[in-house]
């Protein structure tokens, strides 16, 4: 009985360790910041979204100066490729808000069939600040109506901080006069987040966004939406935050989070 005393004690004592461990993750993950990383992310992964809306005629007819950044744009007919090139900028002035470089890559040959399918993927891209690399598949659901897939998507930080991403949308084309008006978007994403823990989103109200804004200095979030983040904490612990967008002018966007113990805070 002697032996089992210390025995029992000690084992109790490792548990409660683990478990205080355990507690200190969540007690120290600092709410604001997360959810600052989910705007971030969000961002990311829609500030190049209407580049891939557009089609090869679109592309064969458009000047540089018409994009936020001027990249060069590099039109093959015979492929049917077009190359954005951030870095080689062309007509616009050294205040440059963007803060877009290298190459977005659009490949419109591919063929399976009808509907025509295409790809939007990276090279040495970055967005302020973030390092962009993978590739978004796109195809036609009906006529006004565009679904989007891609798996692995990765966004890192110039701190090497890494998100990971895989994703499926339907995207809802307006047109107004025969031009693309605005994408209204539904669907969802899952992956993992900087602190590797299991992330996932889905939105809950349609997801707007207007194509002039798109062609604004600050593109990337919708005029309005709602977002839901569930990040995981332990293996059977999940947190939720949710993101409201909403456009104060036509395309000046406030976010604000509702976080997971309830209190709300402004992201921007």
């Amino acid at each position: 009985m002697k032996r089992i005393l210390p025995f029992f004690f000690g084992l109790l004592l490792f548990f409660s360790i683990s478990c205080q461990e355990d507690a200190d993750k969540v007690i120290r993950t600092d709410l604001s910041v997360e959810a600052n990383q989910l705007l971030e992310t969000s961002s990311n992964w829609g500030e190049s979204l209407f580049f891939a809306m557009l089609n090869f005629k679109d592309y064969q007819q458009m000047q540089s100066e018409f994009f936020p950044g001027c990249p060069e744009i590099q039109v093959s007919d015979g492929d049917r490729r077009v190359v954005l090139d951030f870095t080689n900028k062309k007509g616009c002035d050294e205040d440059d808000k963007t803060f877009r470089s290298g190459k977005i890559i659009l490949d419109f040959s591919k063929k399976t069939g009808s509907p025509s399918l295409w790809t939007m993927s990276y090279e040495n891209y970055t967005y302020k600040g973030f390092k962009i690399e993978g590739a978004r598949t796109f195809s036609f659901n009906n006529l006004s109506q565009i679904k989007e897939s891609f798996e692995n998507l990765s966004f890192q930080s110039e701190k090497g901080l890494n998100t990971i991403l895989s994703g499926n949308f339907f995207h809802n084309l307006t047109f107004v006069g025969g031009n693309l008006s605005s994408l209204k978007t539904t669907g969802q994403l899952q992956g993992k987040n900087p602190a590797g823990r299991s992330i996932s989103m889905e939105i809950q109200t349609l997801r707007e966004e207007q194509f002039q804004c798109f062609l604004t200095d600050e593109p990337g979030l919708p005029n309005s939406s709602v977002e839901v983040w569930e990040i995981s904490r332990t293996s059977s612990q999940v947190v939720s935050h949710t993101l409201f967008y909403k456009s104060t002018n036509p395309c000046l966007i406030q976010v604000e989070a509702l976080l997971s113990d309830g209190r709300r805070l402004q992201l921007n």
